[in-house]
């Protein structure tokens, strides 16, 4: 599989960069002691939905919704929790059609129970689904509540192990 992400630590290398943004204009930047990401370009998550919808295609983005979910999910079981909320950007599909997060800079390592972390971050898609298509939300809650309900039921077996 190809690398959709890597970190590049600068020592050693050169120390300043220029790139330019979509217009052509340059920014000089200094990489001196900095850790940088480097990822592919995608297509943004929730633009994809509002064409997905346009065109009548709701299995399609139900199926967008289900990977960003189980996206979620898998990151608040390992500990990573994200209280960003802006979510309208942060995410993107890949040529495959997978959901990865963009914008990975307000990440945090959290002793929270998953299931919150989770339910916290999936939260403000919930309020904006509800605004463009409250069928597709009310079906996006249902999927919400089975995965908290299931993180809820391995927090609660994890503590029995413990007693």
């Amino acid at each position: 599989t190809q690398m959709k992400a890597c970190w590049i630590n600068w020592t050693g290398l050169e120390k300043r960069v220029v790139l330019h943004d979509a217009l052509g204009y340059p920014f000089a930047l200094d990489l001196r002691g900095k850790m940088v990401a480097i990822q592919r370009k995608g297509r943004i998550m929730t633009k994809e939905l509002q064409s997905f919808l346009q065109i009548g295609e709701r299995l399609r983005a139900q199926a967008i919704l289900s990977d960003y979910l189980a996206l979620i999910r898998r990151r608040s079981m390992f500990g990573i929790a994200n209280k960003d909320g802006s979510f309208m950007n942060n995410f993107a599909l890949t040529e495959e059609g997978r959901v990865f997060q963009l914008d990975i800079g307000s990440f945090y390592r959290t002793e929270e129970n998953p299931s919150y972390s989770f339910f916290q971050t999936v939260t403000p898609v919930s309020r904006w689904l509800m605004l463009l298509d409250q069928p597709l939300g009310v079906w996006y809650d249902q999927q919400v509540a089975c995965i908290c309900q299931e993180l809820i039921e391995a927090e609660l077996q994890a503590l029995e192990r413990t007693q």
